[in-house]
């Protein structure tokens, strides 16, 4: 399947105003005349995706006018910032975060828009990575995953398996440091793109978080442990040179196409960027979770986008009529065609499986009911920006890890 990661996280950083709108809005009135539905531009299919379920909404209702926009990165977060200050709160919105909105009282919770039986279909993992104090606001609405890849031959050609531990990948990266052509063993990329992504795996694989309990812990023990990890593996010449200011599509993506690395963070997926390549030259590769510590569940990285529904007057039923032709499992499942992004419940995925042109396999689902996320917290953006900045620091050799990480803790806390 072909996959927008970069939109994805496009939307998740999003700065969102809420000064003045903390009034839960009145939905005693009878039936809306017109309702709104504001979404991102993931592909060029995007409109006449939704215009097919306008179309089939209006069906039964023609005389309920849908104003949808479609906007593009650049202009999705300021659009929704405004209409969230004034007030002209859409019915439908795609974005990330939710917290904010459900907080302010503005939002129907899931229930009061969507079927049980949905609900109940929703993969499990998203469908909590969308819940506050136990009630899902953010409905799951598409996702990509990243994982880890490894090349099955030159794997077989060390002599070794793929590592599950971090002590595995070591003895690992003695066997795949004694085939020809100075073959990294894994491909590390903590430069300013992608840097925070894999910087997010290390982390859970090591047994850490980010933020646990009320607090950021990015500079935790655990934390410090798995970079200064990291350090030692790039210093034992098991890594590319220069991993922390190395990125993905230019970087450790092109270096594991030309079979020069053994192991690499990337999408799960036919993502064009990272597969094509991968594909042309003709390379046998697997993909699976990273090797994990201190008794971590192993886990990939998943980046998640919502949909949501605002309380207005006379609008919950035309809400739960749309969301229920969206999430159908025929028509959800196309959107694994159009945008070229995972579909979040069983039976959309279900379906997408018995498409061969997408390529999706029961491995893929597995992995992906596995998924991890960014802490949905005031303060990421911060953290993400100063993480894209100088989480590469962390691996320069005789780097100060624990000083790196709280310095980056440090702007999560500060906002």
């Amino acid at each position: 399947m072909k996959r927008t990661t970069a939109a994805l996280a496009g939307i998740g950083a999003a700065t969102l105003v809420l000064a003045g709108c903390t009034a839960e809005p009145d939905t005693s009135a009878g039936t809306a005349e017109e309702i709104s539905i504001v979404v991102a531009q993931y592909s060029t299919g995007t409109e006449g995706y939704w215009k097919e379920i306008i179309a089939d909404f209006n069906k039964q209702y023609p005389d309920v006018k849908v104003d949808l926009q479609v906007l593009d990165w650049g202009n999705l977060n300021p659009t929704v910032n405004t209409l969230i200050q004034t007030k002209q709160y859409p019915d439908i919105l795609n974005i990330t975060n939710y917290q904010d909105y459900a907080s302010a009282g503005l939002l129907y919770r899931a229930d009061e828009v969507l079927s049980k039986d949905v609900i109940d279909d929703l993969l499990p993992a998203f469908k909590a990575n969308g819940e506050m104090d136990g009630e899902l606001y953010g409905i799951p609405f598409i996702a990509s995953a990243n994982v880890m890849y490894y090349n099955v031959d030159l794997l077989e050609q060390a002599g070794v398996e793929v590592p599950t531990t971090f002590d595995e990948l070591l003895a690992a990266c003695d066997a795949v440091k004694k085939l020809p052509g100075d073959v990294a063993t894994y491909a590390l990329s903590l430069g300013a793109t992608g840097g925070t992504g894999t910087a997010a795996a290390w982390v859970f694989a090591g047994g850490g978080e980010l933020y646990e309990d009320g607090q950021w812990t990015i500079d935790s023990d655990t934390n410090v442990d798995t970079f200064q990890y990291l350090q030692d593996l790039a210093a034992a010449g098991c890594t590319q040179p220069n991993p922390g200011q190395t990125n993905t599509g230019d970087g450790t993506w092109p270096l594991f196409a030309q079979g020069k690395a053994a192991m690499v963070y990337a999408p799960l997926g036919n993502v064009p960027g990272f597969m094509d390549p991968v594909r042309d030259a003709g390379l046998k590769v697997e993909a699976t979770t990273h090797p994990t510590n201190n008794g971590a569940k192993p886990s990939i990285l998943g980046i998640q986008d919502n949909l949501m529904a605002f309380k207005k007057p006379g609008n919950q039923k035309l809400v739960q009529e749309l969301l229920g032709r969206f999430y159908a499992a025929d028509q959800y499942a196309a959107i694994a065609k159009t945008e070229g992004l995972f579909p979040l419940t069983q039976s959309a995925l279900a379906v997408s499986l018995a498409d061969p042109d997408l390529g999706l396999t029961q491995d893929d689902v597995d992995l992906l009911n596995s998924a991890r996320f960014y802490p949905n917290q005031p303060g990421w953006a911060a953290a993400n920006a100063r993480l894209k900045s100088d989480i590469g620091l962390a691996v320069v050799p005789g780097a100060d890890v624990k000083q790196v990480l709280t310095a980056i803790q440090d702007a999560a806390v500060a906002g």
